[in-house]
């Protein structure tokens, strides 16, 4: 005979795979698009957008004080943006699920992704310029006085050498020319980020 109840509570049992709700950023259907798009988790974007930025200033301080390269001044200021990226990346990081912070550091991140766009290709012309026996470096006119950095920490935002001077090379690049790349990079991810990545649950 056949048992109603039975198959009621068939009906409305669970599925196995069903185990709990998914992360809304991740949850698209298709494991390769979902593998791809894990990054973009709050929960995983922001703090390795401030490691990130931690890593390329501990790598800058090296290059200066154990190396001997000197900084020129749109290099500060491109440490400037880099310090940026750090700050979006720990206002990210405090609060993943809250979309005021969430907001705040996309700012901070495409505030300083855009001005080391800038400050990186003034640098690779003043480069250019200097190959051509050239430059139009002006003098570094310091801080302001509400916030005077190269007073406060010298061993990190006192500039010491010239801009169009190429110390250090990878793959036959400079410096200014991996700082452009990485910028833009940052500008990329942060728009996919926006495009792609929602809030997590």
């Amino acid at each position: 005979r056949l048992n109603l109840r039975a198959i009621l509570m068939d009906y409305h049992r669970p599925a196995p795979h069903s185990a709990g709700p998914a992360s809304p950023i991740n949850d698209t259907g298709i494991p390769a698009l979902s593998a791809l798009l894990k990054p973009l988790d709050n929960r995983l974007f922001w703090p390795a957008v401030a490691i990130g930025g931690l890593l390329i200033l501990a790598f800058v301080l090296y290059l200066q004080h154990v190396r001997g390269f000197a900084p020129c001044s749109l290099c500060i200021f491109i440490r400037l943006d880099v310090l940026g990226l750090v700050l979006a990346g720990i206002v990210g990081s405090l609060a993943p699920r809250s979309r005021i912070a969430g907001g705040i550091a996309a700012l901070g991140m495409l505030a300083a992704s855009l001005g080391g766009i800038y400050h990186a290709w003034s640098l690779v012309a003043e480069e250019k310029l200097a190959a051509q026996g050239m430059g139009s470096c002006k003098m570094f006119m310091g801080f302001p006085e509400w916030i005077p950095l190269d007073t406060w920490l010298p061993q990190v935002f006192q500039p010491e050498g010239l801009c169009g001077e190429v110390v250090w090379t990878l793959l036959g690049q400079s410096m200014a020319v991996w700082s452009l790349a990485l910028f833009v990079f940052c500008l990329l991810v942060l728009a996919a980020k926006l495009a792609f990545g929602r809030r997590t649950a």
